[in-house]
């Protein structure tokens, strides 16, 4: 009998020591994971500043313009801002 237990004792040890080393095994798997999801993350951060950079010199003149065009279009009146409408097919 006490061969039995022997044997049983072993089995349960190799299988604690399998379980241990599948979560280790996975914990540096998701490490590695985490570590290069953050490298792309700071990559696309990256060219988002830098598109940010180059487009803000042209929406800065893009948000002058639609301003000035909104108050050319409030300074007209309902009346010609109806017609201007139906003519491109809106009302």
């Amino acid at each position: 009998m006490a061969v039995v237990e022997l044997i049983y004792l072993v089995a349960a040890v190799l299988w604690i020591f399998v379980v241990v080393a599948a979560l280790c095994i996975g914990g540096h798997y998701m490490l590695k994971l985490r570590a290069k999801r953050r490298r792309m993350n700071g990559l696309l951060d990256s060219v988002r500043l830098s598109v940010e950079r180059a487009v803000g010199p042209y929406r800065a003149v893009a948000g002058g313009s639609a301003a000035l065009l909104q108050r050319l279009f409030d300074g007209l009146g309902p009346e010609v801002r109806t017609a201007l409408s139906a003519s491109r097919g809106r009302r």
